[in-house]
């Protein structure tokens, strides 16, 4: 959807954030994590969006940079004064080292076998004492099942759904990771709203969705009450803060 419909997969994830109380719990940890290190001029956020995140952590660094695809976002980007570098993160190279480096729901557009050539290349870029944030969505939740069970109907073939923390092992034993893993809810206030989000999450508009859609139009039915009319959907979040040993 991202591809063939921009505008409407960007009003989806506005409302999407709007929905879910995870950005609130994460920036708790995120600027708990960056206030403990000692040295914080740089920053480099892969995957930045509209910069949502960003913007509430450009106060603790001297220089902010990005990598983005969507030139809407770069925007919003450019407009927050953060310096964008490349719009392809597969592509970029850069010779420039970072205090912090940020991938948020990155992971799930790369294969998983070329997760660890990720990784490695996120770990060069960090200074010695610099530090790797990845945040990835948990499996084996409410969200992650439905996700899990839907997409390959809906697409055709199965979802990329993994956690880095389900991958530590592409980690170089040379660093140390700590793991935080933070509960949170979405908030759908009718079955209108779900499918919406339903769109977003799936990537595919509800018109394609055929006999699935009687499937999924259950799944609301079955979730936990929320208010008079409402639901919720229950999502966990890992946030990994990963540095080298000492």
């Amino acid at each position: 959807m991202m591809n063939e419909d921009a505008d409407k997969y960007g009003v989806l994830f506005d409302l999407f954030r709007r929905s879910s109380n995870e950005e609130e719990k994460i920036m708790q940890i995120i600027i708990s994590e960056i206030k403990k290190k000692e040295s914080c001029k740089s920053l480099l956020d892969i995957g930045a969006g509209d910069g949502t995140i960003t913007q509430k952590i450009i106060k603790y660094f001297d220089e902010v940079y990005a990598v983005e695809k969507r030139n809407d976002c770069r925007l919003f980007l450019k407009a927050l004064g953060i310096k964008m570098l490349c719009k392809d993160w597969t592509k970029f190279v850069e010779t420039q080292k970072f205090d912090v480096i940020l991938a948020s729901h990155v992971f799930y557009y790369f294969p998983i076998p070329e997760w660890k050539t990720h990784i490695s290349k996120m770990l060069k870029l960090l200074n010695d004492d610099g530090m790797l944030i990845l945040i990835t969505n948990s499996t084996n939740i409410e969200y992650s099942t439905f996700i899990k069970k839907t997409y390959p109907k809906i697409i055709g073939h199965e979802f990329t759904f993994a956690s880095v923390v389900d991958n530590l092992d592409l980690v170089p034993e040379t660093y140390e990771i700590s793991i935080n893993r933070i509960s949170t809810e979405i908030s759908l206030e009718n079955k209108e709203h779900f499918l919406s989000m339903c769109e977003f999450w799936l990537g595919s508009s509800r018109k394609n969705w055929g006999e699935t859609m009687k499937e999924i139009s259950e799944t609301y039915n079955n979730l936990e009450d929320y208010a008079p009319k409402g639901k919720l959907l229950k999502q966990n979040v890992d946030i990994l803060i990963i540095k080298k040993k000492d």
